[in-house]
């Protein structure tokens, strides 16, 4: 009887060694043809390509990406009686949040709705879109749902659809032509006296956002206009005080 004895050598990528914070699950281990994926921890994000290939030169066909840690805001708490909507960038729509304890990224922006028979009273209309900047929110005050007075703002950035039994329409809302300038958000009416109402960035003013709140040569001696809060106020150069920097302190 004839024996026959067969050595297999399995050909080999380089092992993968992985960025802090990175995880890999591959087909094949570093055998050539195996297909892998890379992941994140939760917190961080993938920069780079999330799949790699032993391929037939023995070499990974994408180099290994990083895991950065995730720049952007705390998730806010939804309002009793009502719900929050947020709108990452490059997600294209809003998705309801239930819960907390997550990060959303830089650039968001998130919307309090009410539900039906609730509404947020007119003096906190301007809390109702916050915006994620420089790793907070721009404000920090949540607005509430109180019984609804028949007097409740809706957000709209774009052409909203309404269904009919019979017919589909698309119908365009005041804030369809974007009134708000400088990056403000529009509100659709009912509001007193006019049909949208713009929430405006800090720095700008104005019933479309369209003043800055630091005017030129507000401030005198020169002095530099900076925005604290909702004010803008003037920051003096040694030797002058004043709301202007317009008085001289002297030199003794």
């Amino acid at each position: 009887m004839c024996k026959y004895h067969y050595h297999v050598t399995v050909r080999k990528c380089p092992p993968l060694h992985l960025h802090e914070h990175a995880h890999v699950r591959c087909s094949l281990n570093n055998a050539w043809g195996s297909r892998c994926q890379l992941t994140c921890s939760q917190g961080y994000e993938l920069v780079g390509h999330n799949i790699t290939e032993c391929g037939d030169k023995l070499k990974w066909t994408n180099p290994l990406p990083r895991c950065l840690a995730v720049k952007g805001c705390p998730l806010p708490m939804s309002p009793e009686n009502g719900r929050l909507s947020c709108e990452t960038p490059g997600s294209g729509e809003g998705s309801d949040v239930t819960s907390s304890g997550e990060l959303l990224k830089e650039g968001s922006v998130c919307r309090y709705d009410c539900d039906p028979g609730y509404a947020v009273p007119q003096s906190q209309w301007h809390l109702m879109v916050i915006r994620c900047r420089a790793h907070s929110w721009n404000s920090t005050t949540d607005p509430s749902c109180q019984a609804d007075d028949g007097n409740t703002p809706q957000l709209l950035l774009a052409d909203t659809e309404y269904h009919h039994p019979l017919r589909h329409h698309q119908k365009r809302r005041p804030c369809w032509a974007n009134p708000c300038q400088a990056g403000g958000t529009c509100l659709n009416g009912p509001h007193p006296r006019r049909s949208v109402l713009c929430i405006c960035p800090r720095d700008r003013e104005g019933e479309f956002c369209e003043r800055a709140r630091c005017q030129e040569e507000m401030c005198e001696n020169g002095g530099r206009c900076i925005v604290l809060g909702d004010k803008a106020a003037c920051y003096c150069p040694p030797g002058f005080t004043g709301p202007k920097c317009q008085v001289s302190q002297g030199t003794g």
